[in-house]
């Protein structure tokens, strides 16, 4: 029995009509979930990190996949079971699916999605149960496999907060985690602010208190605002990953003039993750490095540690997008090479991307609320223009946090509707901008700046770059940029050089453009 076909068991045996899955974790983890997590990867089996999924009774399945995973869900997602699509709650009015009783876990389904559903003449009915159905039917699947422990935090890093919790002098009470939904009935009569990611189960226990507000959590809104202390180590590790970054490519250019040496994705990655860990203040990773050549770079969230490695040649693109967490700071950054000879369409659009990120860098924006992400995105859209053709995609960025998760989840630079926000970019923010382009079934380019936004006297917004890393002249054509993007280019690749350890190959990427 398949997997989809063992849940429509449960569902039958429940007398529902379907079954709602989340890529939420209690606590709406964003691209952090533990393998335990993964629901949503399991009953798909499909590495995409975040989306939604409905399997129905009577033989249907969607999955609603955000923009940057669609590509990737196409190659690894069954499509004789699953409609691939980005509107769960539209495709169910357009099936036109009688659907009285969908069920749902009310500890990892965010009020957020609820609301969603709200449109629909369906009842959602929560399965109030310390099982989860699809962990029913993957221990089945996997109960002789060993549980596997994986380390989150060194436990000596903890000297570095200085204070213990209970010595600083905070207005707040510790608790035992297990406690918490008992202490939640003692709320009565009390107003309450619930962010709208919250787990449903919460929103369950407080049905003794009085107004429940449900909005953006103004912890978050604190948090996308860096302070200047956070701002400095952000500015710090960044010159560090991109030294490790530089040792990386100058060790690839080295192994791809070596034929014999047959360099795969995942070995550049581990390679990449190897000099990080030489660096100051390194934690860990930030994500599985993203490391794909050839075909592989059309799969914008391509990982070689789930998916058989290509082995690079020279005739191909190559991409790599790493990142890592450091105890002050967190990095993004991704570069596209090519170590033969591109296509002219392979030289056309990295310069496109290029010409966005020089777009970001060299405008003033006004600081209202209008700059939002959605808009950001339109405006890096229309440097893609000249690119016709129905089978690519275009994605651009995401709010980075401090050591807590490389994508913050309150900025989006995108206009999906699983992914546009409107929280307007302010002084202080960190963001990742990757312009790139994706030919499904052929290649992808992508360049991608990690970011400090700051605003000048005259109230203006700034994109300041934190990533410095050179840019590759032989997939430029220069004949696309004005003289002002060159001189801009030629600044920016003094400041790497000043601040950036980037030894030997960076001082050659760079000499290219003199």
């Amino acid at each position: 029995m398949s997997r989809v076909e063992a849940l429509r068991a449960l569902i039958k045996e429940h007398e529902c009509d379907a079954y709602l899955i989340t890529d939420s974790d209690g606590h709406y983890t964003f691209y952090s979930l533990s393998e335990e997590d993964r629901r949503l990867n399991w009953i798909t089996e499909c590495q995409a990190q975040c989306g939604l999924a409905i399997v129905t009774l009577n033989n249907k399945a969607f999955f609603q996949v955000p923009p940057n995973y669609r590509f990737l869900a196409k190659v690894e997602v069954n499509t004789d079971v699953w409609t691939l699509g980005d509107d769960i709650v539209q495709w169910i009015n357009n099936q036109q699916l009688s659907l009285k009783r969908i069920a749902y876990d009310p500890r990892l389904t965010p009020l957020f999605i609820i609301e969603q559903f709200s449109a629909l003449a369906s009842s959602l009915y929560p399965i109030h149960s310390s099982n989860n159905w699809i962990d029913i039917i993957s221990k089945k699947e996997t109960s002789s496999e060993p549980s596997k422990l994986t380390p989150i935090w060194p436990l000596d890093e903890f000297r570095f907060a200085g204070q213990t919790s209970i010595e600083k002098d905070l207005q707040y009470e510790i608790r035992p985690y297990e406690s918490f939904f008992a202490f939640l009935s003692t709320l009565k009569d009390q107003d309450v602010w619930l962010d709208e990611r919250t787990s449903v189960i919460v929103l369950h226990h407080l049905s003794s208190t009085g107004v429940v507000r449900i909005s953006r959590s103004p912890i978050q809104q604190m948090k996308e605002i860096k302070n200047s202390v956070e701002l400095e180590g952000f500015r710090q590790c960044h010159f560090r990953d991109c030294a490790a970054v530089c040792q990386t490519f100058e060790w690839l250019q080295k192994s791809m003039e070596n034929d014999a040496l047959n360099v795969t994705e995942l070995d550049v990655a581990k390679y990449l993750e190897s000099r990080q860990r030489e660096q100051v203040d390194f934690i860990s990773i930030a994500f599985d490095t993203i490391s794909a050549s050839a075909t592989n770079t059309a799969l914008i969230e391509y990982s070689p540690f789930a998916r058989k490695t290509k082995t690079l040649i020279a005739r191909d693109l190559f991409y790599l997008d790493g990142g890592g967490n450091y105890l002050d700071g967190t990095t993004d950054m991704t570069r596209t090479l090519h170590f033969g000879q591109a296509t002219q369409e392979q030289i056309q659009c990295y310069t496109l991307a290029l010409k966005a990120i020089l777009f970001i860098e060299m405008t003033g924006f006004p600081c209202d609320d209008t700059l939002t992400g959605c808009y950001i995105h339109s405006l890096l859209r229309a440097q893609f223009a000249s690119i016709n053709n129905s089978n690519e995609h275009i994605s651009f960025g995401h709010g980075v946090s401090h050591g807590m998760g490389v994508v913050e989840g309150g900025i989006f630079i995108s206009d999906s509707p699983s992914l546009a926000t409107s929280t307007p970019i302010r002084p202080g923010m960190v963001i990742a901008i990757e312009p790139g382009i994706y030919f499904e079934g052929k290649w992808g380019i992508r360049l991608e700046n990690v970011y400090e936004v700051i605003e000048d006297d005259q109230r203006f917004i700034h994109f300041i770059p934190l990533t410095l890393l050179p840019y590759s002249r032989p997939l430029i054509d220069v004949n696309l940029l004005s003289s002002e993007e060159l001189k801009w280019i030629n600044v920016y690749h003094q400041r790497c050089l000043q601040y950036v350890d980037g030894g030997t190959w960076m001082k050659q990427e760079i000499d290219l453009f003199l």
